[in-house]
């Protein structure tokens, strides 16, 4: 019986079976789970979408909303997934790029933002890239297999001492090389020394030290600065709000495309309601001003410009924390206005922290991390705080729980009791 297609091949399900037999990585326990979970897929809405990323992205979420279904099943329904999307796609008859390493790098530009990238995650897979074809001594793109990759990440791991962090960034630009562009399977990656990951207990400030970090952020950053510690959001999730994300009259912020491309809702602090409608009414001119000159419309995700054209010159498009200046689109060519650089409040808080005389290493997201262990310690449930931040897994939020005592371990030194 045929389980999918793709193009003019059929997979038949014993087929398919003798493939997850033969995956090495995989213990022989995991591989029923495994097929279960591809079954399933192939089976679901998202199993026929056309776009990858989306498919996977559409069925984990199905997946997440089931009863008693526990993150690492979760986790082993992407690994089968995605083991899935390879397979179909070596075996697409439709072949994978081929040519230079420069023909290939114009396919990722092109197939990066028909899947709506971000330019900086762009930016990031094609210098990975270009230090993976170094790595392999220009070996050209149709000869580049997973042992090759299995060697650089090995070699950031061990040579170069890379954070896990960054190996995992490099593994993901590799994995759309192979299977996105290449149309070749990304797998047999067991035997990859894997970077060490440092569980590091975040710099928090107490509500006391956030009030005088505050008043030193000079004033063109202060509200945004208050925001991000009256919200949690990450620091790209607050650049790139747009004005119509505030929903003044429900009291929330829409945070859109966060990490792992989910939307969810933060509060709007009431203390900060009236200086950003304010601020609101300032853009409206703006907007006008942008308007009578001819600007081109702010950038728009190239689905949702197809379906509206003209939305980028709508108003409630229009992103919360414009630059004063146009700059070149790099994507589309054109000049338009930008959301502020993300570096420009980085300097701000750092500056602000010199002002305040703060020893810690403060930085925007140290105002995140604020957010979540004030929440904490004036009893906000750790899923309620799980949700707002925005984490996948409690375990992430679990870390909060380490500086909720001022000496980080709740333990009374011996020091203290005597008399």
């Amino acid at each position: 019986m045929s389980i999918c297609q793709s193009g003019e091949i059929s997979f038949r399900w014993n087929d398919v079976k003798e493939a997850v037999g033969q995956i090495r990585w995989l213990g022989d326990h995991q591989r029923p789970h495994f097929l279960r979970w591809i079954r399933q897929f192939v089976q679901s809405e998202a199993g026929g979408m056309q776009d990858p990323e989306e498919a996977r992205k559409r069925f984990l979420e199905s997946v997440a909303t089931r009863d008693r279904v526990t993150d690492w099943q979760i986790e082993q329904a992407g690994k089968a997934v995605l083991w899935w999307q390879s397979r179909v796609r070596a075996n697409d008859p439709e072949p994978g790029v081929t040519g230079s390493w420069e023909t290939v790098r114009k396919v990722v530009v092109e197939r990066l933002r028909k899947r709506d990238y971000a330019y900086r995650t762009e930016q990031t897979y094609l210098r990975w890239m270009e230090r993976f074809r170094e790595f392999s001594r220009n070996k050209a793109p149709t000869h580049v297999k997973t042992a090759d990759v299995r060697r650089f990440l090995t070699h950031l791991a061990v040579r170069d001492e890379v954070v896990a962090a960054t190996q995992d960034q490099a593994f993901h630009a590799l994995r759309f090389l192979f299977v996105e562009v290449l149309g070749k399977e990304f797998a047999e990656l067991e035997g990859t020394v894997r970077a060490q990951r440092k569980e590091k207990v975040p710099v928090v400030l107490t509500p006391e030290e956030v009030g005088r970090l505050l008043v030193e952020v000079p004033l063109a950053y202060r509200l945004m600065s208050e925001l991000y510690y009256g919200t949690g959001m990450r620091l790209s999730e607050g650049v790139r709000l747009r004005v119509k994300d505030l929903d003044f009259g429900n009291g929330y912020i829409v945070v859109r495309q966060g990490k792992g491309g989910k939307d969810r809702r933060v509060p709007l602090p009431q203390r900060l309601v009236k200086p950003l409608g304010e601020r609101i009414e300032v853009l409206r001119q703006l907007h006008a001003e942008d308007r009578a000159a001819g600007v081109a419309g702010v950038y728009l995700p190239e689905a949702l410009l197809r379906k509206y054209p003209k939305a980028g010159t709508e108003f409630g498009w229009q992103w919360l924390w414009p630059m004063k200046r146009l700059s070149v689109d790099p994507r589309a060519g054109v000049p338009r206005r930008h959301h502020v650089d993300a570096k420009l409040l980085q300097r701000a808080i750092r500056s602000a922290a010199q002002q305040a005389k703060f020893e810690k290493r403060v930085t925007p997201h140290v105002l995140r991390h604020s957010f979540a262990t004030h929440l904490l310690e004036a009893g906000s449930d750790i899923r309620t705080v799980q949700e707002l931040l925005g984490h996948a897994r409690v375990e992430t939020t679990m870390i909060y729980t380490h500086v909720l005592a001022k000496n980080g371990s709740g333990v009374v030194s011996p020091l203290d009791r005597l008399s």
